[in-house]
Parts: structure tokens; sequence; C-alpha cells
């Protein structure tokens, strides 16, 4: 569980909480928009196996030697 913490922000970065906000725009992302963009998130990760790159390596300089 996340636990509330508080949260000191300086003057420094106090710009960064600023937003022009969506007046204007006929469509946005938030969930609560009937006319909303459609977001998919495509920042994701995959693990290849362990041995992937040391194969092709290997069967690289195998085929470029012979």
């Amino acid at each position: 569980m996340i636990e509330d913490t508080n949260i000191t922000i300086d003057e420094p970065n106090r710009w960064r909480l600023e937003t022009p906000g969506n007046r204007g725009w006929n469509r946005t992302a938030r969930p609560d928009d009937p006319n909303r963009y459609l977001m998919i998130s495509a920042d994701c990760h995959c693990n290849e196996p362990a041995g992937l790159w040391h194969k092709r390596l290997k069967s690289t300089q195998t085929a470029s030697s012979g």
C-alpha cells in the first residue's frame, strides 16, 4: 500500500505544477471525456532469452569465417 507522503515543493520547481489546461481542445485523453482520444501505452519492455545474442553472434562469426 502506498503511504501518504508530505512533499514540499520549492519555488524553483513550482512551475512544474502549472498547466495551460485543455480549454479550446475538442478532445482530451481524460477518462471522463465522452469524446476522448484512445490512449494505448506502448512503453513496454521485453526480456530476450539469456543466450539470444551470444547464439546469434556465434553463428554470425561461424558463417563469416567459413
